[in-house]
């Protein structure tokens, strides 16, 4: 025999059917938010606004329980259909409690296989859950589950205690936080008698004790709710006298009366703005009220987050009203469509010819005076927050934040209600909707990078789709043109706009084209991809060794420091180790490059001063090491190595270009340095490879997925787009090396044929630097081209980090004057030498 009743089964049954729908709508939103914030947010891993995401689930399903099981049956009248029958009231009461609770415990589920499902993708969710186990009311997971439960019970009660369904989920909304609010006063008002410091787990346990005796409280209530609803009406009252019978109540010879008849009228039907505004007031007082006093309180609470009294005050409790504050906005944009009546309201201003557009502004009037008013008391909180100087606890946003906040929630809460007519689908989907709207507007800001002019047409989009389908709606057609004209509106305005807008913005970039890149990858293939990879110059190790680093007893004194250093010979090999063969490229190292610039100029002013062979072979020392650095830098793929060899080949001809320096012209280390600035073919030569490799390299590590494609030939600057969002990073960074390569091949030709360079190094400028910095002050300019022969050279490897910056500057033609004059000093003195023959 089974042993519950054929009548409950059949209850259990209908009630568990009506919740399906709304737990699919929370699983479906609540996974499209949770991917929306995995694609947009970078940084996701172990954040904890992430790890709420699927916790939210039961909490809305607990607020939402009460409105579908009994306020929707209220609408429909299906309650008294049921009260009419013989069936006991407990059950009814029984049958919608339990399957609520069994629905609360499966969202549990759920929201732990979301959790559990982040963490195989890799976040910490499951760690970050643990973690907020031992953080402080109101967002202590340990309590949360508990306050989900008393959450469901006063949503039911609720929906039990009052006819209005809309206004149970408002009266919801207060009653929610009373638990929460009496702990945390109690709790702080005990810390401030005795002079503890404040104990998170002290306050969860206080919270845990309020709120379970008021679990109870509310089953309870709610139970006595339930059966006095559905108790028989009370007989009207019959009247005793004329006085009552003038006050309204019933009289024995009211059925007998005959039917009032008005005076014939010559505007028998007349509406007004002013009607409209009072009908949509009138229609849901109670709900209207009590929303815009959340919506207003939940602003003020919003700017008072932002100060450190308040927050010492009442803690994170005061996170609550501005939540509450957002979904009572919300159901505020719900009711402009939805509620009692509203269906009907709007059916019979349609029969009379009223014009939908007046409808329109006459439901969206009022709130949008209440959205207003908000503003201003957040404008005004937040004005006397600033001028009292009050020490800041969180972030306070501008007003112009908030406004568009609002608007969107508002927005996109009415444009729900006019496609979900069943006020529990609309009340639950529509903050959840809203919530994905602003994360969306957050993506478009942060990481699309949509113009402000985009997001107003998707902030305004809502409004523009319910006055346009607001015929339809008023007529109650629901045809495939009004699905099509919202989907449209979805698809095309609010998601394919904004990328359309990113993709013409990314078309806009320089690029090249498919023949040039071709052609580059013909070029890239007669250098081969067996190059050497540079070695980068190590410093000598002296931990052993090294004089200046043993403990001494006391601090080390003058006399033993110079002893230290009279104890080497200064040489490059004292403080570098050199890979010793000849032919293996070495990376540009700008300290090394540097250093071995200073120690070389050093003995130059020292050998100027004292000719002698010794300041000579020092000073030969450093130059050769330089001339053999810029060498192999020359034999280097990388473009970065390139710019470090022309690094040297400035120096040495800035340094030998000087008039002290003339004597020194006939030593063998002039003539390798005269050597090395002269060559600019094979310095043309190895730019082309270097280019092309760098170039090959880049594209292979991105198909390969490779970690390395952090850098274009040694260049990681290249791939920094600060100012640029995260979504066209990749397009523009491989459009941007592409760019680089074919201008800097291009610059290389013009150079060999002498033409000018200038539009390459402008279309450089361009690539790199946008409009962000002018090209006369960028490092492409002629006024940063640099020469060897000027006086104010001051031989520092220049920091631009872009490639190609010094490339056919002045300089190179300083080269090969300096060459020529040497040539020519070289052949004067060897005919000098030569014996005259008698």
């Amino acid at each position: 025999m089974n042993a519950i009743p054929r009548e409950m089964r059949a209850f259990l049954w209908r009630d568990a059917r009506q919740l399906i729908p709304l737990v699919a709508m929370l699983v479906v939103v609540t996974t499209l938010i949770l991917t929306l914030w995995l694609f947009t947010d970078d940084n996701f891993d172990g954040y904890v606004p992430s790890v709420w995401i699927p916790l939210i689930l039961p909490t809305l399903l607990a607020a939402g329980c009460g409105a579908i099981l009994v306020g929707n049956e209220k609408e429909t009248r299906t309650l008294k259909w049921i009260a009419s029958l013989p069936v006991q009231p407990a059950r009814v009461f029984q049958s919608k409690l339990l399957v609520a609770t069994v629905a609360l415990i499966a969202m549990w589920l759920a929201a732990l296989l979301l959790l559990v499902g982040m963490s195989v993708a890799g976040s910490d969710s499951i760690r970050d859950v643990a973690s907020l186990t031992k953080t402080s009311i109101p967002w202590n997971v340990s309590f949360w589950v508990v306050h989900t439960i008393f959450i469901l019970v006063a949503g039911m009660y609720a929906a039990w205690r009052i006819e209005n369904a809309f206004g149970s989920l408002v009266a919801m909304i207060p009653i929610a936080g009373v638990p929460i609010s009496l702990a945390t006063i109690s709790y702080k008002c005990y810390l401030i008698a005795s002079g503890h410091y404040y104990d998170q787990e002290s306050a969860t346990a206080l919270a845990t004790l309020f709120t379970l005796p008021a679990i109870a409280l509310m089953v309870w209530l709610g139970y006595r709710a339930a059966i006095r609803f559905f108790a028989a009406d009370p007989p009207p009252r019959v009247a005793s006298s004329a006085n009552e019978s003038q006050q309204g109540l019933f009289s024995w010879i009211d059925p007998w009366k005959p039917p009032a008849s008005g005076i014939p009228s010559a505007k028998p039907f007349r509406i007004s703005l002013a009607t409209l505004l009072w009908q949509a007031f009138h229609q849901n007082r109670l709900a209207f009220i009590g929303l815009s006093a959340c919506v207003l309180l939940g602003m003020i609470c919003l700017a008072l987050t932002a100060t450190q009294r308040s927050y010492n005050l009442v803690g994170d409790s005061l996170n609550l009203f501005w939540v509450a504050g957002f979904f009572a906005l919300s159901w505020l944009g719900v009711l402009s469509f939805c509620g009692d009546g509203s269906a009907k309201s709007l059916k019979f201003l349609a029969d009379r010819g009223v014009s939908p557009s007046t409808v329109w502004l006459g439901r969206h009037l009022m709130p949008i005076a209440i959205v207003s008013a908000a503003l201003l008391v957040y404008g005004l909180s937040q004005r006397s927050i600033l001028a009292g100087g009050y020490l800041r606890a969180g972030p306070m946003f501008s007003m112009a934040v908030i406004t568009a906040v609002m608007l969107v929630i508002y927005g996109v809460s009415q444009w729900t209600s006019m496609m979900i007519r069943v006020l529990g689908g609309s009340v639950f989907l529509a903050p959840l909707l809203s919530v994905v709207c602003i994360g969306w507007l957050i993506a478009q800001w942060t990481w699309i990078g949509s113009p402000v002019w985009v997001m107003v047409i998707c902030i305004a989009l809502p409004y523009a789709v319910t006055l346009m389908l607001m015929k339809r709606h008023m007529d109650d057609r629901r045809d495939l043109r009004f699905w099509l004209i919202n989907f449209a509106a979805i698809a095309v305005g609010i998601v394919g706009l904004p990328i359309a807008q990113c993709a013409y913005q990314i078309s806009q970039f320089p690029t090249i084209s498919e023949s040039r890149r071709a052609e580059l990858q013909s070029m890239a293939m007669k250098f081969g991809t067996d190059s050497a990879s540079p070695f980068a110059i190590m410093r000598v190790d002296w931990n052993e060794n090294d004089y200046l680093s043993k403990t001494w007893d006391g601090k080390p004194t003058g006399q033993q420091i110079a002893k230290r250093l009279d104890a080497i010979q200064d040489r490059p090999q004292d403080w570098l180790e050199i890979p010793s063969r000849a032919s293996q490229p070495l990376q540009f190292d700008t300290s090394v490059l540097e250093a071995s610039i200073g120690s070389a100029e050093y003995y130059r002013l020292r050998m100027v001063d004292d000719p002698s062979e010794a300041a000579m072979e020092q000073f030969e020392a450093w130059c050769e090491f330089l001339i053999e650095y810029g060498q192999r830098m020359r034999l280097s793929s990388r473009l970065w190595d390139q710019d470090g060899a022309d690094e040297v080949a400035i120096w040495l001809t800035h340094t030998f270009a000087k008039t002290e320096m003339q004597q020194f012209w006939d030593r063998p280390t002039t003539r390798e340095a005269m050597q090395f600035i002269s060559a600019a073919d094979d310095r043309n030569e190895a730019r082309r490879r270097a280019v092309l490799e760098s170039w090959t390299e880049y594209h292979d590590n991105i198909e390969s997925d490779s970690p390395s494609r952090s850098d274009f030939g040694g260049y990681y600057s290249l791939l920094d787009f600060q100012s640029t969002p995260d979504f066209q990073r990749p397009y523009l960074v491989d459009r941007r090396m592409d760019v680089i390569a074919s201008v800097a091949i291009e610059m290389i030709d013009a150079a060999e044929n002498g033409a000018s360079t200038m539009p390459m190094r402008q279309l450089l400028h361009q690539v790199l630097f946008d409009n962000e910095l002018a090209f006369d002050s960028g490092p492409y300019s002629d006024r940063s081209a640099i020469s060897a022969m000027s006086p104010n050279f001051s031989g520092n490897p220049n920091q631009a980090r872009v490639p190609a910056v010094k490339w056919y500057g002045p300089w190179e033609q300083d080269a090969i004057t300096l060459y020529r004059s040497w040539q020519k000093a070289e052949s004067t003195q060897r005919q000098s030498t030569v014996p005259e023959v008698k």
